[in-house]
């Protein structure tokens, strides 16, 4: 593969996650923390878990450009510098899979009945959602910390994206692997589930900001569809097939993939925020318009 198409999608990625930051702060203008918790405390969890994943991301796509252009050579000068914030940014993005995975279910246990007078069952879900992915996460790093050794060329001449680096445990990245497969069937499973309830619920939660939630759910589990198992799909079929993993065809589709989903996560949500503040102003000015006719056939 040649290295400048390493370069775009780096560069590509790094500008999304950037965006993605700047769009949560814009949302945060329009609607403050604690609006947002109130209206769906996972929501929120999704919003937030967004920044840490997206700044990683970013950071580390910087890095790798530097490393694909040759500014920083790969030699094992430079492997701590170029392994640990890789390993950080692949692991982080779990956040953002357990705060869908808690979104999902939250939604899950409004619509089932017995739930549904339940006001403090999101509690355990928010932290399962936090605690479950951080344990996870500092798992991966010790085990980095203890087992990496830093005397190795970090990555092959070949090798322009953190995944293929040669620095990598075998049993580390093994076990990284099943926890990101568990994440993706956990999202996978509470997605499917929390849309078929959806469906078959419908009419029961009409309100305005019930809707918004809904929908946004969708684009949520669509997203992930898109951008998250159609690629892995693709992937296992053309190892399968061909003996060669994706990457070495099109570069670091996973950054590339996760980035485009932050983006686009974030973005639908500041759109449906945005037309819920228009609608209210509409109802305001609608409202006051009825008032001052009232008011002048009442003279």
């Amino acid at each position: 593969m040649w290295v400048g198409i390493a370069i775009i999608e780096h560069s590509i990625a790094s500008l999304l996650s950037f965006s993605s930051i700047l769009i949560f702060v814009a949302c945060l203008k329009r609607k403050s923390y604690k609006l947002i918790w109130n209206d769906s405390p996972p929501l929120l969890c999704v919003l937030v878990s967004i920044v840490p994943t997206a700044t990683l991301t970013c950071l580390v796509m910087l890095e790798w450009i530097l490393i694909c252009a040759g500014v920083i050579p790969k030699s094992p000068k430079y492997t701590i510098m170029i392994h640990f914030p890789s390993a950080m940014a692949m692991t982080a993005g779990w956040f953002y899979d357990g705060a869908i995975a808690s979104a999902f279910l939250h939604r899950i246990l409004i619509l089932l009945p017995y739930f549904q007078a339940t006001k403090t069952f999101y509690k355990p879900v928010v932290v399962a959602s936090v605690l479950i992915p951080l344990l996870c996460i500092l798992s991966i790093l010790t085990l980095n910390v203890v087992f990496v050794s830093v005397d190795v060329v970090p990555a092959s001449p070949d090798c322009f994206a953190p995944n293929c680096m040669s620095s990598h445990v075998a049993f580390i990245r093994q076990i990284y692997s099943y926890v990101d497969l568990s994440f993706s069937i956990g999202v996978l499973i509470t997605g499917s589930t929390s849309l078929a309830l959806l469906y078959r619920y419908r009419k029961n939660f009409q309100t305005y900001k019930n809707a918004n939630i809904n929908l946004f759910s969708r684009y949520i589990f669509y997203l992930r569809l898109t951008f998250k198992f159609s690629p892995f799909l693709a992937d296992v079929v053309v190892s399968n097939t061909v003996g060669r993993p994706l990457a070495a065809y099109i570069g670091p589709y996973g950054a590339l993939g996760g980035s485009f989903e932050a983006f686009l996560c974030i973005l639908a949500f500041y759109s449906l925020q945005k037309k819920q503040t228009q609608r209210v102003i509409s109802m305001s000015k609608s409202g006051h318009m009825i008032s001052n006719i009232s008011q002048k056939a009442s003279r």
